[in-house]
């Protein structure tokens, strides 16, 4: 996400139908909350790969199971309403 610059990606199934939406604050928000008294994120190093403890998380698991949609011709001040109410 850092390196990129993208704050989301859509999820989809094998045949490319969206299931919904992962964003940086679902991941954020899952490692501090499976951390150890919120200081340090609760990992192990293997392989050169940081990986919860207590086994692997899957984007399934932290996911936004669905996706607002708006069309790109909408106002910006719709959007911003449109996530004031979620």
């Amino acid at each position: 996400f850092v390196e990129s610059g993208l704050t989301a990606v859509p999820v989809v199934d094998e045949r490319g139908d969206l299931l919904g939406i992962v964003s940086e604050s679902d991941v954020l928000l899952d490692v501090y909350a499976r951390s150890d008294a919120h200081e340090e994120p609760n990992t192990s190093c293997q392989g050169g790969e940081h990986t919860p403890l207590g086994g692997i998380r899957t984007v399934e698991d932290v996911m936004l199971p669905f996706a607002l949609t708006i069309s790109e011709s909408s106002p910006v001040t719709k959007a911003a309403a449109i996530m004031a109410l979620e």
